[in-house]
């Protein structure tokens, strides 16, 4: 599917920086902010990139995958790349999750079609925040979580 350079930007970037935040926050790797957001940024290229070239349809979400477990290996430093791979594979299911929640209530809240949704870049963007902002916070609370359990 075809997605406006802008879109894919504005919602790819904000997304694939919680995508990483979410899985180093699964695996309980202390959070770099300047790593994430450039390593996020890069995958969001890259994957802009992967859309170009004349593969299969979701194949690019698989090397997406691929990519984000990379991603989370060397940015967290994890020496278990089964570790990385539970953490990115998490990640990607509750983004998908909250994604179709969230798509599905707004849609239908707003009255807007699958058609509309699509073709329209300015709600395409905007109804792609809430899963951003979802995705983050589900790593604050598990981050919350880990704290209080050490701490008791």
């Amino acid at each position: 599917m075809k997605m406006p350079f802008i879109a894919f930007i504005l919602q790819g970037i904000p997304e694939d920086i919680a995508l990483l935040t979410l899985s180093l926050t699964i695996v309980g790797i202390e959070l770099r902010w300047g790593k994430i957001v450039v390593a996020g940024t890069l995958l969001t290229f890259i994957i802009y990139l992967l859309r170009f070239l004349p593969i299969s349809f979701g194949v690019h979400t698989i090397v997406a995958l691929l990519l984000l477990i990379v991603f989370t290996t060397k940015i967290g430093e994890i020496k278990n790349l089964q570790i990385s791979i539970m953490a990115s594979l998490l990640s990607i299911l509750a983004l998908v999750t909250i994604e179709i929640i969230c798509l599905t209530l707004l849609t239908s809240i707003l009255g807007i079609s699958e058609q509309e949704f699509i073709s329209n870049t300015a709600f395409r963007i905007l109804l792609s925040l809430p899963q951003v902002f979802i995705l983050f916070l589900l790593a604050f609370i598990i981050k919350k979580v880990r704290r209080s359990r050490c701490v008791s």
